[in-house]
């Protein structure tokens, strides 16, 4: 992220999972890092973001539903929400959320799994949460670049507190964050280069704590 987090305005900050994993610890650990950031920073208390790919956008998904009051929005690349999450999930208030995931991911498949919801269940889930009515506005991103993918985007604007909850379906591609060069792999899939962090940090920075 960090050449358009630059071009943007963005503080970017990389936490790691210990083992490559995450726990319930990693909450508290997150509420320390912000107020940490804070006292060492001259930041947007109202413009704080999470983002995360695989495991971390599992994690994103998790911090979105309990630091909802803290965090303006989040991203999630390459993650579907799981079951157990998706019944505890009670955001304090209307979240602005991004799923972006390719339909031939073989980690968080597009169709859902035991104990995993499918791309659109999450949506859904999110829409419900969120109080959006309506249907979404559907557009084929053209496509630029000669990659064996497409992209679909997916938005519902009409829900409370201004959040929206939007969705980038990445035909034919895998379990990659979009935009980094990298060749087709049997395990990870496709890298699309129809989108990059350019349009998730776009997305993100509509949006403030609050609303608006």
């Amino acid at each position: 992220m960090d050449g358009p987090a630059d071009d943007l305005g963005f503080i970017t900050v990389y936490p790691d999972g210990y083992a490559s994993s995450w726990s319930n610890q990693d909450f508290a650990f997150t509420t320390t890092l912000i107020e940490h950031l804070k006292d060492g920073l001259a930041i947007d208390e109202d413009r704080i973001y999470i983002a995360g790919h695989s495991k971390g956008a599992e994690l994103t998904i998790a911090l979105a539903c309990l630091l909802a009051s803290d965090l303006a929005g989040a991203a999630v690349v390459s993650a579907t929400m799981s079951e157990e999450n998706a019944q505890a999930c009670q955001p304090a208030r209307p979240f602005p959320i991004l799923f972006v995931h390719g339909t031939e991911d073989q980690f968080y498949f597009w169709s859902g799994e035991t104990g995993y919801l499918s791309m659109n269940q999450t949506i859904d889930t999110w829409v419900t949460a969120n109080d959006c009515v309506g249907d979404p506005v559907v557009e084929t991103l053209p496509d630029l670049v000669n990659d064996s993918t497409l992209v679909q985007s997916r938005i519902y604007t009409d829900c409370a507190g201004g959040a929206e909850v939007m969705l980038y379906a990445i035909q034919g591609g895998g379990h990659r964050w979009p935009g980094v060069p990298a060749p087709p792999s049997d395990v990870l899939g496709r890298v699309s280069m129809e989108i990059s962090s350019v349009e998730i940090l776009e997305f993100l920075a509509r949006h403030r704590r609050g609303g608006g």
